[in-house]
């Protein structure tokens, strides 16, 4: 048996292949240029929560001038100053996508959240005192009325704090951390009192509340006679003054000029009415380990409030 194939023959005519337009590029439109920070257009933005105390607007009004020019001065930087009405406010600036601040001074807790969120650098901490009393925290204790019998924060769970207001750092906001660190999770009910004096007098009759939380400076410059009614907790905290983040999206020359020009001007009374500091410290690599320790002991999602 044979296999063969057979030729086939054309079935049509071959078409020819036909011209077509070769395709040009496009040209991109023109990037405009990066403007450098700490230029007029584009100046460096810090911002710092408004003092408390007896400051008057236009006080705070001429520190704000004089910290600009020294800025300017020390660093070739224009850089604008900012107060805002609390803390948070420039946590959620310094952490938002669009149009956040370089460089901010915040709280502890203000620093907890912000590096929860992966917002800024610590560089510098406000440092308070001279010689052997100089520090870089304020210790927080609680205090019970004297006749109370419980020893420990577990204690108090159903009592009645005095405070002198919701939004208070040190009298309410560090030591609702406390009960937390000590295993106390419901937030005990409040009461607020007009001032720090009028906090250690409550607690010492017991009439009002039973507890409050208060700096051991405070505790000492306003206790009086008070104070031999009340008694501080074994628990403390060392919470640190004010802290200066700068944004991780500056160049590390523009970061090394601010801080350096900060240090320069740690005196200065402008920066002194604004962040009422004796000096100002670089925070070196262990500086914040024990605050940390502390923020981790809340079981806190510090990312999750700052948001």
């Amino acid at each position: 048996m044979l296999a063969a194939c057979r030729r086939q023959g054309a079935t049509g005519p071959t078409l020819q292949p036909t011209l077509t337009t070769t395709p040009r590029s496009t040209p991109l439109p023109t990037l405009a240029p990066t403007l450098a920070p700490g230029s007029d257009e584009n100046p460096v933005r810090m911002t710092l929560m408004e003092p408390g105390g007896a400051a008057r607007p236009a006080e705070l009004s001429r520190a704000e001038t004089a910290v600009e020019a020294a800025l300017l001065e020390e660093t070739g930087l224009i850089v604008d100053v900012e107060l805002v009405g609390s803390d948070a406010d420039s946590v959620a600036a310094l952490c938002s996508v669009d149009g956040s601040p370089d460089a901010a001074w915040v709280s502890g807790l203000g620093y907890a959240a912000a590096a929860a969120q992966g917002c800024g650098v610590p560089e510098l901490i406000v440092e308070r005192g001279t010689g052997r009393r100089v520090s870089t925290t304020e210790t927080v204790v609680i205090i019970v009325n004297d006749a109370f019998e419980a020893s420990g924060v577990g204690g108090l769970v159903g009592e009645t704090f005095c405070r002198v207001g919701y939004d208070d750092f040190y009298t309410w906001l560090v030591p609702m951390l406390m009960l937390q660190a000590g295993g106390v999770t419901d937030v005990p009910d409040a009461v607020d009192v007009a001032d720090v004096e009028a906090l250690i007098q409550a607690v010492a009759t017991g009439d009002d509340c039973i507890a409050a939380g208060l700096t051991a400076a405070d505790l000492d410059r306003f206790g009086g006679d008070a104070a031999d009614s009340v008694r501080a907790l074994n628990r403390t905290a060392a919470v640190p003054y004010a802290i200066f983040m700068v944004s991780s999206q500056l160049s590390l020359d523009t970061r090394a000029r601010l801080v350096d020009g900060l240090l320069d001007m740690a005196e200065s009374d402008g920066l002194e009415t604004l962040l009422d500091q004796d000096n100002l410290v670089r925070v070196s690599a262990d500086t914040l380990d024990d605050f940390d320790a502390f923020l981790r002991s809340t079981g806190i999602d510090f990312a999750q409030l700052g948001s």
